[in-house]
C-alpha cells in the first residue's frame, strides 16, 4: 500500500487539514486500506494517479471523487510503425536452412513402394486396403513416370517394366 500512502501525503500536503478532518474518529490504516481497494488496479496505471493528482478539485476528495479523475485520464496511445523490409537474400537463405532441417533423411514412400512391388510380384496376401493404399498413394510419381493411371485397371506386367527403374530392393 505504499502508491496510498504516497497519495494521502500529497492530498494531505495540497489540502491540509481540510483533507484529514474528513477521517477525524477512523482509523486511518483501515481508510487507507479501503482506498487501496477502491483502486485496485490503478497502481498499474501511475499515469491516471498522476492526473488526478495534477488536477485538484476546489475540495478535498473522496476515494470515489479521485477514482472518477484518475477515470479521466487520457489512455495513452501508441503509433504503430511498419515493419521493416526483409532482406530477400537473408529470406531465401533462412528458407533454404529450414527445407534442409525438415528434409527426410530417407525415402519415406520406401513402405508404400514395396506394397506395390509385392503386388507386381504376384504376393496373393495383400488386402484389398493395402491395393488401395499404394494406387492412392503413388498415383501422381506413377502418371507422372510412365503415364499410367493407377485409379483404374492397370496390368501389373506392364507397371512393372515402366517402372523398372523405381525398384528399391528389400
Amino acid at each position: 500500500m505504499p502508491w496510498v500512502d504516497r497519495i494521502f501525503s500529497k492530498l494531505t500536503a495540497r489540502y491540509g487539514r481540510d483533507f484529514l478532518s474528513k477521517y477525524e474518529g477512523v482509523d486511518l490504516d483501515l481508510v487507507k486500506s479501503d482506498w487501496a481497494e477502491e483502486l485496485a488496479g490503478l497502481q498499474n496505471r501511475p499515469e491516471a494517479i498522476k492526473y488526478a493528482l495534477d488536477h485538484p478539485t476546489a475540495k478535498p476528495p473522496n476515494v470515489i471523487e479521485f477514482k472518477d479523475t484518475c477515470s479521466r485520464s487520457p489512455v495513452q496511445t501508441y503509433v504503430a510503425i511498419d515493419a521493416p523490409k526483409p532482406d530477400p537474400s537473408v529470406v531465401n537463405a533462412a528458407l533454404r536452412k529450414a527445407k534442409e532441417a525438415v528434409k527426410p533423411q530417407h525415402d519415406v514412400l520406401f513402405p508404400i513402394r514395396r506394397l506395390m512391388w509385392r503386388e507386381i510380384e504376384g504376393d496373393k496376401r495383400l488386402t484389398k486396403a493395402q491395393r488401395e493404399f499404394w494406387r492412392i498413394a503413388l498415383h501422381d510419381e506413377i502418371r507422372k513416370a510412365c503415364g499410367m493411371n493407377t485409379k483404374e485397371r492397370i496390368d501389373m506386367m506392364e507397371l512393372s517394366k515402366a517402372l523398372h527403374h523405381m525398384r528399391v530392393e528389400t
